[in-house]
Parts: structure tokens; C-alpha cells; sequence
């Protein structure tokens, strides 16, 4: 489960540099509840509603001049077979390798079809 995981990460933030919404929010299951470090909620109930949340967020990331990310310090734990709690440390580059930006996250993800889907996060 482990390889697995870090795997679906490791394409996260390769996926990441496309800068399009639509190919982060497949990694997400509707609905996808965001849980913010400022505690503040929001449910997405729909594919489309969590294509525009990443749309916008890759947005403002691309004019702080982000151009990639990377993740550190990552742990998980299984719940059940098919269900697994994974949490790690993003960092927000720039080009010449500049943090922008960096904070710890958590996310549960559930085995979809053979496939990990997040169904919720947490920035912490």
C-alpha cells in the first residue's frame, strides 16, 4: 500500500507542473470535502465543482510564479484494505527552486476501481 501511495503522490506532483485543474481533480472523488487551515469547510459535491476549485487555486499559484512542487516527510496509515490516511509536508517552487509556499496535509483516499480517489483533506 505504501509503494502505491507514494506513487499516486509522486504523479500528483508531476501532474502538478500541467497547471490544469481537470487533471488534478482526478485524483479526487466527488464529493471531496477541503478542510482549510483556518478550519473553514467546503464540500464539493460534483467533478466539476472540484475541476474549478483546483483550477483556481493552480491560478493563483501561477501568479506567485509556482512552477512545481514537492513533498517531504510523507506517512500514512491503512484503514482497511481499501481506505489509507496519508500525510506530508508540500512545498510551492518557483523555477530557480524558491519556496513560495509550504504546509502539511492530510488526506484520506479510498481504493476506487484499482485506482486512489481522495475523498477528503486537511491542511494542518
Amino acid at each position: 500500500m505504501k509503494e502505491n501511495l507514494i506513487q499516486f503522490f509522486d504523479k500528483f506532483a508531476q501532474d502538478f507542473k500541467r497547471f490544469d485543474g481537470a487533471v488534478i481533480a482526478n485524483r479526487y472523488s466527488a464529493p471531496y470535502t477541503a478542510i482549510n487551515s483556518d478550519k473553514t469547510v467546503s464540500l464539493y459535491n460534483e467533478q466539476k465543482d472540484i475541476e474549478n476549485y483546483f483550477a483556481s487555486i493552480l491560478a493563483d499559484y501561477k501568479k506567485q510564479d509556482v512552477e512545481y512542487c514537492t513533498y517531504s516527510n510523507f506517512e500514512f496509515s491503512a484503514i482497511g484494505q481499501k481506505a489509507a490516511l496519508a500525510t506530508m509536508d508540500w512545498n510551492m517552487m518557483k523555477a530557480d527552486g524558491t519556496l513560495v509556499t509550504n504546509w502539511r496535509e492530510s488526506y484520506v483516499l479510498i481504493l476506487d476501481n484499482a485506482e486512489w480517489k481522495i475523498v477528503t483533506s486537511i491542511d494542518h
